[in-house]
């Protein structure tokens, strides 16, 4: 169970990992405007606003970002560096930052009418079925053969 969990984590980690790689890359490198304006403003809208507004939220996206990429990083440590060992502060560590973001990433959707449900609902099913069978894993390990 552990090792499926583990796996299943790194997945979701590496998924950030890129997510924020790619968003990172359209703002820095090809100047792009942060992807959320365009869930909620058309591309007209978008050009319209003013540059100051702009500015503060590509200030915030590339923030996130880096910061989403962080924890993914940091996610990926603690799973291969103590979560496999069956370390409970690992365990207990990774649930605390599932909670946090995937808590904040509910009031985020809110903030924009709810458009990412579906999506934040499988992710944070899956984190947390995840976080359920490396409980498992380390509460309840297998009996060695023989």
């Amino acid at each position: 169970m552990l090792w499926i969990a583990a796996v299943g984590l790194t997945i979701s980690a590496a998924g950030q990992l890129v997510f924020a790689g790619v968003v990172l890359t359209a703002l820095l490198v090809w100047g792009k405007p942060p992807p959320v304006l365009s869930v909620v403003l058309s591309a007209q809208e978008i050009e319209r606003l003013d540059p100051t507004l702009l500015a503060a939220t590509r200030t915030l996206a590339i923030y996130f970002q880096s910061t989403l990429a962080s924890l993914a990083l940091l996610k990926l440590a603690v799973i291969w560096g103590a979560l496999v060992r069956q370390e409970h502060w690992a365990l207990w560590a990774l649930g605390g930052a599932i909670l946090v973001s995937q808590t904040g990433a509910f009031f985020a959707d809110a903030a924009i009418g709810h458009r990412s449900l579906p999506l934040n609902i499988f992710l944070a099913t899956v984190q947390i079925v995840m976080w359920a069978l490396a409980a498992g894993g380390i509460y309840f390990p297998g009996k060695p053969a023989g």
